[in-house]
Protein backbone atom coordinates (compact mmCIF):
# COMPACT_ATOMS: atom_id res chain seq x y z
CA UNK A 1 0.00 0.00 0.00
CA UNK A 2 1.31 3.74 -1.13
CA UNK A 3 0.23 7.31 -0.21
CA UNK A 4 -0.16 10.13 -1.93
CA UNK A 5 -0.13 13.96 -0.74
CA UNK A 6 -0.79 15.44 -3.83
CA UNK A 7 -0.89 19.12 -3.69
CA UNK A 8 -2.60 21.88 -5.67
CA UNK A 9 -2.84 25.32 -6.43
CA UNK A 10 -6.61 26.10 -5.98
CA UNK A 11 -7.64 26.87 -2.35
CA UNK A 12 -10.93 29.15 -3.10
CA UNK A 13 -12.89 27.73 -5.61
CA UNK A 14 -15.16 24.92 -3.54
CA UNK A 15 -16.61 23.56 -6.78
CA UNK A 16 -13.36 22.85 -7.83
CA UNK A 17 -11.97 21.41 -4.88
CA UNK A 18 -15.17 19.33 -4.56
CA UNK A 19 -14.77 17.99 -8.23
CA UNK A 20 -11.26 16.97 -7.22
CA UNK A 21 -12.30 15.11 -4.08
CA UNK A 22 -14.96 12.89 -6.04
CA UNK A 23 -12.27 12.36 -8.75
CA UNK A 24 -10.29 10.76 -6.11
CA UNK A 25 -12.93 8.59 -4.78
CA UNK A 26 -14.31 7.33 -7.63
CA UNK A 27 -11.17 4.95 -8.10
CA UNK A 28 -11.80 1.86 -7.14
CA UNK A 29 -9.11 0.84 -4.09
CA UNK A 30 -8.00 4.22 -3.28
CA UNK A 31 -9.59 6.18 -0.40
CA UNK A 32 -9.75 9.74 0.33
CA UNK A 33 -7.99 10.17 3.85
CA UNK A 34 -7.66 13.82 4.08
CA UNK A 35 -8.33 17.16 2.22
CA UNK A 36 -6.80 20.90 3.39
CA UNK A 37 -7.65 23.78 2.14
CA UNK A 38 -5.36 27.16 1.87
CA UNK A 39 -7.40 30.13 1.46
CA UNK A 40 -4.64 32.51 1.54
CA UNK A 41 -2.04 29.45 -0.14
CA UNK A 42 -4.48 29.57 -2.73
CA UNK A 43 -3.18 25.71 -2.39
CA UNK A 44 -4.73 22.52 -1.31
CA UNK A 45 -3.91 19.40 -0.25
CA UNK A 46 -5.11 15.60 -0.65
CA UNK A 47 -4.36 12.89 0.89
CA UNK A 48 -5.16 9.39 -0.15
CA UNK A 49 -3.98 5.70 -0.30
CA UNK A 50 -4.21 2.45 -1.66
CA UNK A 51 -2.63 -0.05 -3.63
CA UNK A 52 0.16 1.49 -6.14
CA UNK A 53 -2.08 0.83 -9.22
CA UNK A 54 -5.07 2.54 -7.35
CA UNK A 55 -3.26 5.91 -6.14
CA UNK A 56 -2.03 6.09 -9.30
CA UNK A 57 -5.31 6.54 -11.22
CA UNK A 58 -6.49 8.67 -8.35
CA UNK A 59 -3.47 10.96 -9.26
CA UNK A 60 -4.23 10.93 -12.88
CA UNK A 61 -7.65 11.75 -12.04
CA UNK A 62 -6.99 14.81 -9.77
CA UNK A 63 -4.39 16.04 -12.49
CA UNK A 64 -7.53 15.78 -15.38
CA UNK A 65 -9.47 18.10 -13.08
CA UNK A 66 -6.18 20.36 -13.22
CA UNK A 67 -5.70 20.66 -16.73
CA UNK A 68 -9.67 21.52 -16.50
CA UNK A 69 -10.23 23.71 -13.89
CA UNK A 70 -6.56 25.75 -13.23
CA UNK A 71 -5.14 28.19 -15.48
CA UNK A 72 -1.62 28.85 -13.68
CA UNK A 73 -1.08 31.84 -15.84
CA UNK A 74 -4.09 33.46 -13.47
CA UNK A 75 -3.37 31.70 -10.19
CA UNK A 76 -1.83 34.05 -7.09
CA UNK A 77 -1.05 32.95 -3.78
CA UNK A 78 1.25 32.44 -0.50
CA UNK A 79 2.55 29.37 -0.92
CA UNK A 80 6.10 28.69 -3.66
CA UNK A 81 4.52 26.93 -6.59
CA UNK A 82 5.21 25.81 -9.87
CA UNK A 83 2.27 24.50 -11.19
CA UNK A 84 -1.55 23.07 -11.18
CA UNK A 85 -0.61 19.61 -9.80
CA UNK A 86 2.05 21.48 -8.70
CA UNK A 87 4.09 18.37 -5.77
CA UNK A 88 2.42 14.92 -6.25
CA UNK A 89 4.67 12.67 -3.62
CA UNK A 90 4.18 9.27 -3.38
CA UNK A 91 4.75 7.56 0.11
CA UNK A 92 5.58 3.73 0.76
CA UNK A 93 3.96 2.84 3.58
CA UNK A 94 6.25 -0.31 4.14
CA UNK A 95 9.75 -1.14 3.28
CA UNK A 96 7.32 -4.18 0.95
CA UNK A 97 5.88 -1.12 -0.80
CA UNK A 98 9.12 0.56 -2.07
CA UNK A 99 8.64 -0.86 -5.20
CA UNK A 100 4.89 -0.44 -5.75
CA UNK A 101 5.60 3.20 -4.97
CA UNK A 102 8.52 3.63 -7.82
CA UNK A 103 5.64 1.46 -10.10
CA UNK A 104 3.06 4.33 -9.26
CA UNK A 105 5.71 7.23 -9.94
CA UNK A 106 6.52 6.02 -13.07
CA UNK A 107 3.04 5.22 -14.22
CA UNK A 108 1.98 9.03 -13.28
CA UNK A 109 4.86 10.66 -14.67
CA UNK A 110 3.79 8.51 -17.97
CA UNK A 111 -0.08 9.67 -17.54
CA UNK A 112 0.91 13.19 -17.48
CA UNK A 113 2.99 12.87 -20.28
CA UNK A 114 0.37 11.55 -22.52
CA UNK A 115 -1.96 14.05 -21.49
CA UNK A 116 0.63 16.67 -22.68
CA UNK A 117 1.77 17.99 -19.45
CA UNK A 118 5.71 17.12 -17.87
CA UNK A 119 7.49 17.82 -14.52
CA UNK A 120 10.43 16.55 -12.93
CA UNK A 121 11.36 13.71 -10.68
CA UNK A 122 12.25 14.38 -6.65
CA UNK A 123 13.23 13.29 -3.07
CA UNK A 124 14.30 9.89 -3.75
CA UNK A 125 13.12 9.34 -7.46
CA UNK A 126 15.51 12.58 -8.71
CA UNK A 127 17.42 12.38 -11.48
CA UNK A 128 18.88 15.55 -10.91
CA UNK A 129 20.91 15.25 -7.43
CA UNK A 130 19.92 18.90 -6.33
CA UNK A 131 16.32 17.70 -6.84
CA UNK A 132 16.41 15.48 -4.11
CA UNK A 133 15.48 19.00 -2.57
CA UNK A 134 11.91 20.46 -3.43
CA UNK A 135 12.94 23.31 -2.94
CA UNK A 136 15.16 23.26 -5.79
CA UNK A 137 12.54 22.08 -7.77
CA UNK A 138 10.61 24.66 -7.03
CA UNK A 139 13.16 27.91 -7.40
CA UNK A 140 11.94 30.04 -9.46
CA UNK A 141 8.44 29.16 -9.35
CA UNK A 142 5.65 28.97 -12.12
CA UNK A 143 6.81 32.19 -13.44
CA UNK A 144 10.68 31.00 -13.99
CA UNK A 145 9.98 27.40 -15.83
CA UNK A 146 10.29 28.96 -19.16
CA UNK A 147 13.99 29.89 -18.34
CA UNK A 148 15.02 26.93 -16.66
CA UNK A 149 18.04 25.29 -18.35
CA UNK A 150 17.06 21.74 -17.05
CA UNK A 151 14.62 19.89 -18.81
CA UNK A 152 11.65 18.00 -17.87
CA UNK A 153 12.11 14.32 -16.89
CA UNK A 154 8.93 13.70 -18.33
CA UNK A 155 6.19 15.25 -20.44
CA UNK A 156 6.72 18.93 -21.78
CA UNK A 157 5.82 22.39 -20.15
CA UNK A 158 2.44 23.64 -21.06
CA UNK A 159 1.79 27.48 -19.70
CA UNK A 160 -1.73 27.15 -18.40
CA UNK A 161 -0.70 23.94 -16.01
CA UNK A 162 2.66 24.64 -15.26
CA UNK A 163 5.10 21.40 -13.72
CA UNK A 164 4.72 18.56 -11.37
CA UNK A 165 7.02 17.73 -8.72
CA UNK A 166 6.66 14.27 -8.75
CA UNK A 167 8.78 11.25 -6.95
CA UNK A 168 8.92 8.28 -3.86
CA UNK A 169 9.57 10.08 -0.55
CA UNK A 170 9.39 8.91 2.95
CA UNK A 171 6.72 9.67 5.60
CA UNK A 172 6.92 12.98 6.38
CA UNK A 173 5.80 14.97 9.42
CA UNK A 174 4.97 18.95 9.09
CA UNK A 175 4.93 20.56 11.83
CA UNK A 176 3.74 24.18 12.23
CA UNK A 177 3.64 26.93 14.18
CA UNK A 178 1.98 30.21 13.84
CA UNK A 179 3.41 33.59 14.74
CA UNK A 180 0.99 36.32 15.76
CA UNK A 181 1.15 39.64 13.38
CA UNK A 182 2.67 39.73 9.99
CA UNK A 183 6.24 40.48 9.99
CA UNK A 184 8.26 38.44 8.31
CA UNK A 185 11.31 38.35 10.06
CA UNK A 186 9.78 37.65 13.05
CA UNK A 187 8.29 34.45 11.60
CA UNK A 188 11.70 33.58 10.11
CA UNK A 189 13.47 33.92 13.61
CA UNK A 190 10.86 30.78 14.56
CA UNK A 191 12.28 28.67 11.87
CA UNK A 192 14.06 25.26 13.04
CA UNK A 193 17.49 25.52 14.24
CA UNK A 194 18.43 22.28 12.29
CA UNK A 195 17.99 22.80 8.09
CA UNK A 196 18.16 20.03 5.98
CA UNK A 197 16.92 18.19 3.22
CA UNK A 198 13.45 16.50 3.51
CA UNK A 199 14.57 13.67 1.69
CA UNK A 200 17.31 12.61 3.63
CA UNK A 201 14.56 11.95 6.64
CA UNK A 202 16.16 14.75 8.11
CA UNK A 203 14.67 17.61 9.30
CA UNK A 204 13.97 20.38 7.33
CA UNK A 205 12.71 24.18 8.51
CA UNK A 206 11.10 26.68 6.38
CA UNK A 207 9.05 30.13 6.74
CA UNK A 208 6.81 30.89 3.67
CA UNK A 209 7.58 34.16 2.69
CA UNK A 210 3.63 35.60 2.48
CA UNK A 211 2.21 34.38 5.91
CA UNK A 212 -1.72 34.47 6.21
CA UNK A 213 -3.15 37.91 6.26
CA UNK A 214 -6.93 37.09 6.85
CA UNK A 215 -5.85 35.69 9.82
CA UNK A 216 -2.83 38.00 10.83
CA UNK A 217 -0.59 35.19 11.30
CA UNK A 218 2.83 33.88 9.62
CA UNK A 219 3.55 30.60 9.67
CA UNK A 220 7.16 28.37 10.17
CA UNK A 221 7.12 24.48 9.40
CA UNK A 222 9.33 21.92 10.60
CA UNK A 223 9.53 19.16 8.01
CA UNK A 224 11.25 16.17 9.81
CA UNK A 225 11.14 12.16 7.57
CA UNK A 226 12.15 10.63 10.57
CA UNK A 227 9.83 11.99 13.51
CA UNK A 228 11.37 9.45 15.78
CA UNK A 229 14.90 10.95 16.66
CA UNK A 230 14.09 14.82 16.48
CA UNK A 231 11.30 15.93 18.73
CA UNK A 232 9.48 19.18 16.99
CA UNK A 233 10.48 20.66 20.49
CA UNK A 234 14.41 20.09 20.19
CA UNK A 235 14.30 21.36 17.08
CA UNK A 236 12.55 24.78 17.96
Amino acid sequence: MVECVANVSEGRNLVTLDRMSTAIRQIPGCLLLHRDVGHDAHRSVFTFAGSGEAVAHAALALADVCLRDIDMREHQGSHPRIGALDVCPIVPLSPEADSEADAAVAAIAAGLQNRGVGGWLYAQSACYPAYADLAEVRRGEYEGLPHRSIPMDFGTYQPAFGATALGKRPFLLAYNIHVRGRNVERGARCRPSRPAAPSTGTPRGQSHRLGLPNLGLHPSQLQCGRPRPLHPKAAF
